[in-house]
């Protein structure tokens, strides 16, 4: 199974992938540092074989947030998004990132920073 981590920060980045391979270490994790890089990612694959099955992608990132990825992610061919559960991941105490966040189609849940082993146990999205 394969992760997709896109956050701005690299330590967030390391420690998230941390967490998810202690609780599963058969995880495959993909760490992008931006939205743009991400997508540029996503739209190289060919299939849905090799997409991930789940992005935790943060909010608060320069040039593309969060909100801006989700659009050009949307953009992507069916065959490479459809199945995909996007979980948002974020420090913001904005209510209205959290509004935003359970209106879009794409995201399935909302974590907050520091993610941990307990919290993505009890994420009912997360099965890994």
């Amino acid at each position: 199974m394969l992760i997709l981590l896109i956050d701005d920060n690299p330590i967030d980045l390391l420690v998230n992938d941390k967490v998810l391979r202690n609780i599963n270490p058969h995880l495959e994790v993909e760490r992008k540092l931006s939205g743009v890089e991400a997508i540029d990612y996503l739209s190289k694959l060919s299939s849905q074989d090799q997409a991930p099955a789940y992005i935790l992608l943060d909010i608060k990132m320069p040039i593309m947030n969060g909100f801006e990825f989700l659009e050009e992610f949307e953009a992507l061919s069916p065959s490479i998004t459809e199945g995909v559960k996007v979980i948002m991941v974020s420090s913001s105490i904005d209510p209205s990132d959290r509004q935003k966040a359970e209106a879009s189609t794409w995201v399935y849940d909302f974590l907050e920073k520091p993610l941990n082993v307990s919290k993505i146990k009890d994420c009912p999205v997360l099965d890994i």
